[in-house]
């Protein structure tokens, strides 16, 4: 049971972690939940240089493709979703041209991109750049992000990853009190809940979520995320701003921003992993 678990842990460490297959040398195989060594399959374009680490115990137990079959369904489902990214300074109006900054919250996109293949967008503000990379579930037509919505004279925007189980009945209550909607998604019913209920409407939320919520009324940027963290959220400080994404490897697009693992990385890889301790994403700072 602990080489199961230990394949397992390690394994989805080294994807969480954004690993690339040109990062590492001596590749021969994979290692695949349940201890035994396999060719990895073209569709996973991962592989790990550690594939000797081997049971037979799990072998005599399991058919040799028992686990092998859901180790394309670990790395290409569970990366399949919407990812987003930004980054806002209240301080001071971002300097220099707009292109440069809709660039940078592009290139944070496109490092996500496996997370949202069917559309990528990005929308900037004086004082907040958001980037999303869509995967098209629920309206395919709609439901373009980053989604902004009028509001007392601004516009209002949000990206955001997930799914509220309890859209349908927000929606009635929203109509009731007088907004209209124009798609069937559920990116449309988190921003309106917001515009009436605020940074509360999170409380009114049900399901697996992350977003980021930019109102230039306020000034505010929200940034939410279900309580159980199903949904990723990081945070780190870069040149005095406050830059976010879906995943690390999106903060990493930006300069200055390097993966450094300290002590306290550590222990929370090896004694807690694949958990972690609330606010603390490994890498110092993040």
């Amino acid at each position: 049971r602990n080489v199961k678990v230990f394949s397992q842990v390690f394994f989805k460490k080294l994807v969480g972690f954004g690993v690339k297959p040109q990062d590492l040398t001596g590749v021969r195989g994979v290692l695949v939940p349940g201890g035994h060594q396999r060719r990895a399959p073209r569709s996973l374009h991962f592989s790990t240089g550690c594939a000797g680490f081997r049971s037979r115990l799990f072998e005599k137990r399991r058919p040799k493709n028992f686990y092998a079959l859901r180790v394309p369904l670990i790395w290409k489902g569970a990366n399949t979703m919407c990812g987003f990214a930004g980054f806002a300074d209240f301080s001071q109006p971002f300097p220099g041209q707009q292109q440069h900054w809709l660039d940078l919250a592009r290139s944070m996109a496109r490092r996500i991109a496996h997370r949202g293949p069917d559309g990528h967008g990005a929308s900037f503000s004086p004082h907040c750049v958001l980037a999303h990379a869509r995967l098209a579930v629920m309206d395919p037509q709609h439901g373009q992000q980053p989604l902004s919505l009028p509001w007392q004279g601004h516009q209002v925007s949000i990206a955001y990853n997930g799914e509220v189980y309890n859209a349908p009945q927000l929606r009635g209550e929203l109509e009731a009190l007088g907004f209209s909607f124009a798609s069937r998604c559920d990116t449309e019913v988190v921003l309106a809940s917001y515009l009436a209920w605020g940074p509360d409407c999170a409380r009114r939320l049900q399901g697996i979520f992350a977003f980021a919520i930019y109102d230039p009324a306020a000034p505010r940027l929200l940034l939410c995320r279900d309580p159980f963290g199903v949904k990723p959220l990081f945070l780190t400080r870069w040149q005095g701003r406050l830059a976010f994404a879906s995943e690390i490897k999106a903060l990493l697009q930006l300069p200055g921003v390097r993966p450094v693992v300290d002590q306290d990385g550590l222990r929370e890889v090896f004694g807690l992993g694949p958990a972690r301790t609330p606010g603390c994403g490994v890498f110092q700072g993040i």
